[in-house]
């Protein structure tokens, strides 16, 4: 797709009805006003201090580690993550945070193991990377691979402060081993392989990097994200981040139901992030909700795209505004993410993550 035709198609997404997010905002313009939000309610600072305690690794060492012993017996010295669309009985592919994770929990078993790795990108996202045309498998291969399905993060129960923390299964590295010695592609040594696990260890710097380069935009991409910038009138590492994911129904139906208990308690939350921001651009997957937020917080920097999530069968058009969104996310100084999930947001988590940002995320439920 030639870059004048993508701004193109951005451009047209952006010219929204002026009249529809008014009638939108006024049905909640009132909730905004601080005397409406619940002060009684404890509510953590978005303070450097807090954001490190949040940010804190679980206890590595309380963890069985992966048995190498048993991966080498298998005859396995590499593992491939791939990232495509479809997996072996029709299994959907997951998020693009899922991915990301998958590939950090990946890098650290081959560490622990001995092993080599590689991180393909089987997927339309591939597009818009800069560095992914390194490594190319047979479709007859690929279309082999089985995700792992085994997970070590059960749903918390958010704290008093609404704050999310992962609770995580000891013997995750046992399922991991099974998986691959019973479930997954072995070719000359090499397993194939997709999961989501989650990290339970402390990220080392140079596995960031290495996704950091995995995820490099290309030059079309870096072009479409500095005009974004420029129009936006934001620079890099000066400003923050609100990121509100809503459920996957908003996602595919450009908004969902807003209650005016949620708005409340949104405003609220983000009342306490503009006292110590200035600057703030906000990334939602339900336009609806930002149409509104435009009219209540009119400084508010935002885009009006239509979102997706990259575990559909999305368009091009689509997938740029994902990875807009993402490499925007990427540059800024602080992330703040308020989801109607109980297990947070792996886009933002793991972007954040990736990129050494601040990051805090709250339980935002809309009821």
């Amino acid at each position: 797709m030639k870059k004048l035709h993508i701004q193109n198609i951005i451009k047209r997404q952006q010219e929204t009805n002026e009249l529809d997010h008014k009638r939108l905002g006024q049905l909640y313009k009132a909730i905004v006003l601080p005397k409406q939000v619940d002060s009684s309610e404890l509510f953590l600072k978005f303070t450097d201090t807090n954001i490190d305690k949040n940010n804190q690794a679980p206890n590595e060492e309380t963890i069985p580690k992966p048995n190498a012993s048993i991966i080498n017996k298998r005859g396995i010295n590499r593992l491939v993550n791939v990232y495509q669309l479809k997996y072996k009985n029709d299994e959907h592919v997951t998020g693009f945070g899922d991915f990301i994770r998958g590939c950090f929990y990946m890098m650290y078993v081959c560490e622990v193991c001995n092993l080599k790795y590689n991180i393909v990108v089987n997927h339309p996202v591939s597009r818009f990377l800069k560095n992914n045309d390194g490594v190319i498998f047979p479709d007859q291969l690929l279309n082999t691979i089985r995700m792992c399905k085994k997970n070590n993060c059960e749903d918390p129960k958010p704290d008093q402060f609404r704050r999310i923390q992962p609770i995580f299964k000891k013997q995750i590295n046992d399922d991991f081993v099974s998986y691959l010695c019973n479930d997954v592609p072995i070719i000359q040594n090499v397993a194939f392989i997709y999961n989501i696990i989650y990290p339970y260890h402390k990220i080392s710097q140079d596995h960031k990097l290495i996704m950091q380069k995995t995820l490099l935009p290309t030059e079309e991409m870096e072009s479409i994200v500095s005009e974004n910038m420029l129009i936006l009138g934001i620079k890099e590492k000066e400003y923050c981040v609100l990121h509100i994911r809503n459920d996957d129904y908003a996602t595919n139906n450009l908004g969902s139901a807003i209650s005016k208990n949620y708005m409340a308690r949104l405003c609220g939350d983000i009342n306490e992030i503009v006292k110590y921001n200035e600057h703030i651009l906000v990334i939602s997957n339900n336009l609806h909700l930002k149409r509104i937020l435009h009219l209540l917080y009119p400084s508010f920097k935002m885009t009006f795209n239509e979102p997706t999530h990259l575990n559909e069968n999305i368009k091009e058009n689509l997938i740029v505004n994902t990875m807009l969104d993402f490499y925007l996310m990427s540059r800024s100084y602080l992330i703040c993410c308020l989801t109607t999930y109980v297990h947070g947001s792996g886009f933002s988590q793991w972007c954040a993550e990736m990129y050494n940002i601040k990051y805090d995320c709250k339980y935002c439920n809309n009821l």
